[in-house]
């Protein structure tokens, strides 16, 4: 049997502007629906966990006794995808969740207070609050932001529920949020597929051709006109290639980690100081 387990709450802060669109889907009805968390009422703790055997019936036809076994077996799959998440310490079971929330499109139509639970979303503007753009400095890197003058309170969410980790909630809440470019990792030769080794030699088919070799329009010739398996110079033109290819990944990644880290300090409060914009 099920061992009930104490409900807590817990209060997560988060700047980050969400992608409402985005936050519905992934967050509440993705995330905690289907994958990495579950959202409950509480009083069905135990009762999701009470399994019935399968006894479909039949009726007639061996094909309609398969298809309703088949069915009564998917209805069992997913109970136990229940139980599972709910035995399991490290997914937080969710009884509701209500924040106070900013969106990325809308950072100065002001605050939302934004209430989640098993059954519906709901949102409602915070009266009283006025948005003002401010110059923040990071680093030595100006960058704007949106503060709210009026609100008094934090930015976040407060869930109730079991097992609720701060950290785990709020990798949650942030695939909510813009998706921020990614580092891409570095190219070699191995790596390489075969369309783009095709295109390093179309793109290089009057390249290098220093004893009498030719491109046909399909494939490179020798001297006598025998086809080769590929460019007289393809080794030295793929080493090219990857170090150009680099380059350029090498500068995205940088700035990928600035503009990351930009964010981080940004949203989860390390500036060095905040004030409005000169007029």
């Amino acid at each position: 049997r099920f061992k009930k387990s104490e409900n807590s709450a817990v209060f997560v802060r988060f700047r980050y502007p969400l992608v409402r669109d985005k936050f519905l889907a992934e967050v509440y009805g993705d995330l905690f629906e289907k994958k990495e968390g579950i959202f409950y009422e509480d009083d069905q703790q135990g009762k999701d966990l009470k399994l019935e055997a399968v006894e479909p019936k039949k009726k007639g036809r061996w094909s309609a006794f398969e298809d309703e076994t088949e069915e009564e077996l998917k209805k069992l799959q997913e109970r136990l995808r229940i139980v599972e998440k709910q035995c399991d310490k490290t997914i937080p079971k969710v009884v509701y969740a209500k924040g106070i929330v900013r969106y990325e499109d809308k950072l100065e139509a002001g605050l939302f207070e934004v209430t989640l639970n098993l059954h519906y979303s709901n949102e409602r503007p915070i009266p009283g609050v006025t948005p003002v753009k401010r110059a923040i400095k990071i680093r030595n890197v100006e960058v704007e932001d949106v503060t709210y003058d009026g609100f008094k309170g934090e930015l976040g969410f407060l869930f109730y529920g079991r097992d609720l980790d701060e950290k785990t909630l709020v990798k949650f809440l942030k695939k909510g949020v813009k998706t921020l470019k990614t580092k891409s990792k570095l190219k070699t030769k191995d790596t390489l597929t075969s369309e783009e080794i095709r295109k390093i030699e179309l793109d290089n088919r009057n390249f290098g051709l220093d004893n009498g070799e030719y491109f046909n329009g399909d494939v490179f010739c020798d001297f006598f006109g025998q086809a080769l398996p590929y460019h007289p110079k393809l080794d030295e033109l793929i080493e090219a290639y990857v170090k150009e290819e680099n380059e350029r990944i090498g500068l995205a990644n940088r700035q990928a980690e600035k503009e990351t880290k930009i964010a981080e300090m940004l949203y989860e409060g390390d500036l060095t100081s905040s004030q409005p914009p000169a007029s």
